[in-house]
């Protein structure tokens, strides 16, 4: 069994749910790239095929590395991605108010 299939089939899910056009995704641990899929399309009228080397702007490829800077910084301050931060800052309990640093 493939211990990363749920990311496969999350992949899969956003052209099966979602509507994506084409995609590509590489996930590496400890210098290893672990996961490598591509599929779909690079062209909106669906004539070249979405590869490997198909090339992405390069705001689309920053917004993972944009979310995983936040939930770091989340984690660094005792906050987690569930925590209602709309009081955040009046409220003394939240791990991120200036009174709990």
């Amino acid at each position: 069994m493939n211990e990363y299939r749920q990311i496969t089939e999350a992949f899969q899910e956003n052209f099966r749910n979602y509507g994506e056009l084409g995609a590509s995704v590489s996930v590496w641990k400890e210098g290893r790239e672990i996961v490598s899929l591509h599929s779909g399309f690079a062209a909106a009228d669906k004539t070249r095929p979405w590869t490997e080397h198909s090339l992405v702007p390069v705001y689309s490829a920053t917004k993972g590395a944009a979310s995983a800077t936040l939930l770091l910084a989340l984690h660094q301050q005792g906050a987690s991605p569930q925590m209602s931060m709309g009081n955040c800052g009046l409220n003394s309990r939240c791990p991120m108010h200036p009174s709990r640093r």
